[in-house]
């Protein structure tokens, strides 16, 4: 696997919708993604799904008062899903609070030392942009092209590991 490219942005938290489950993230993150493949579309709900990518070492979560390193599967207030049926054929962890069910974390066998965090669960999110585009050929025909080459951003068919093995913005 390649080495990690990272950002300036760091110093990152977030939460679920109800609270129950706050987050920090000490790293700057690898890359921001929309992937409109047919589980992200159904895991949010919506036409795509807006995530940052972390190291999985850099993710703390706080459930009541109490620290648990990036991997919350034993961890009170979460509920975990390994959605068999993606798109890339390798399972996917999916991690979400147990009390609102917000989508909060994301992790792939594709790379098991990065972590996937929903964007929409940060504190701030003024300024997050996508530097990568996914499973472009689902994207639901009523949404515009965000564009190759768009601000630098890299458009893939499917998932970027299959076509280039890289995991840099």
């Amino acid at each position: 696997m390649p080495p990690l490219y990272q950002d300036s942005q760091n110093g990152l938290t977030g939460s679920c919708l109800c609270g129950a489950v706050r987050y920090s993230i000490s790293a700057s993150r690898i890359y921001n993604v929309v992937c409109h493949c047919t589980s992200c579309r159904r895991v949010t709900g919506s036409s795509f799904l807006t995530a940052s990518i972390y190291p999985i070492d850099s993710l703390t979560i706080t459930i009541a008062d109490q620290q648990y390193s990036a991997n919350p599967s034993p961890a009170p207030g979460i509920r975990s899903y390994v959605d068999p049926k993606t798109d890339s054929g390798k399972p996917l962890t999916r991690h979400a609070c147990a009390t609102c069910s917000s989508f909060l974390f994301a992790y792939t066998p594709l790379a098991e030392q990065i972590v996937s965090v929903g964007a929409g669960t940060m504190d701030q999110v003024d300024s997050w942009a996508p530097d990568k585009e996914q499973y472009a050929r689902n994207r639901a025909r009523w949404l515009p092209e965000f564009g190759e080459g768009a601000k630098g951003l890299r458009v893939y068919l499917g998932h970027p590991f299959e076509v280039d093995g890289d995991i840099r913005p």
